[in-house]
């Protein structure tokens, strides 16, 4: 028969072994006024702190949590976390005062020695906070050009909301295309305004954002007057032929003085 001190000897090595291979941040602590670690294990989102898993045993468990969420992740902890079902979304810090996202889940147990502790798991969320801080300043900026080109705000108007949802979706993946390929896009309205660009073409007039263009013309965005009057000469005569032409081979000049060289569809 295997002794209680054997077993507990078992589930110990076994846990330790779990510490070594996950790949999120496990973490004990006690339930006491600091939270103070007790365990952690080596992983990626430990190094990207800058802590080494000898260093913070001992230390309280805010000492890695932004101050920002200090009320935040007391009041989760102490609210009676009794399974993994909760989670929530909190700032950590690192070393060099970098904020790193993180999901927690938290689960209390009492140990061998019937002291009451805490298992955390810290999941690194910093990319997808990313990606939503991306699409949000993305839907942002597309909203704003679409608010201000008069002819999307006439056709919403004028049009039932399922219409205009419908509008609002397939502009979506409009935009979705256009700043994911690698051509210079813009739009303009008869007079030669600027209605619109995608990101590539702001990068290479260098302005901050593509709504930084709307209802400028060429003279006011762009450095080489041959290039301002080409531009103006070809444009003025598709609107006027109202035909399009594909492929003219045209020279483009930077800030910088370099020339390249563009395939224009107009």
């Amino acid at each position: 028969m295997i002794s209680d001190d054997r077993k507990k000897e078992n589930v110990k090595t076994q846990f330790q072994i779990f510490m070594e291979i996950v790949n999120d941040l496990v973490v004990i602590i006690d339930q006491n006024e600091d939270f103070s670690i007790e365990l952690i294990n080596k992983c990626p989102l430990l190094e990207k702190l800058g802590y080494s898993d000898a260093e913070l045993p001992g230390k309280p468990f805010f000492q890695i949590v932004s101050s920002e969420d200090t009320k935040k992740v007391t009041k989760f902890l102490k609210k009676g976390v009794e399974t993994f079902e909760s989670l929530q979304e909190i700032k950590l810090v690192s070393v060099k005062n970098d904020i790193i996202w993180a999901d927690i889940k938290a689960k209390k147990f009492t140990d061998e020695n019937n002291k009451r502790k805490i298992l955390l798991i810290l999941k690194d969320i910093s990319k997808q906070k990313k990606i939503e801080v991306n699409l949000k300043d993305t839907e942002d900026r597309f909203k704003k050009i679409t608010e201000t080109i008069p002819e999307i705000r006439f056709w919403k108007l004028f049009n039932p909301k399922k219409y205009e949802e419908a509008l609002q979706s397939s502009y979506e993946m409009l935009q979705m295309v256009m700043e994911n390929i690698p051509q210079y896009i813009i739009w303009k309205d008869i007079d030669l305004s600027y209605l619109g660009c995608n990101d590539n073409y702001a990068n290479l007039i260098e302005i901050d954002h593509p709504e930084n263009i709307i209802a400028k013309k060429d003279e006011e965005l762009l450095w080489d007057k041959k290039q301002i009057d080409f531009n103006r000469k070809q444009e003025i005569s598709v609107i006027k032929s109202n035909k399009a032409v594909f492929h003219s081979v045209e020279s483009w000049a930077l800030r910088n003085g370099e020339i390249i060289w563009i395939d224009a569809n107009r």
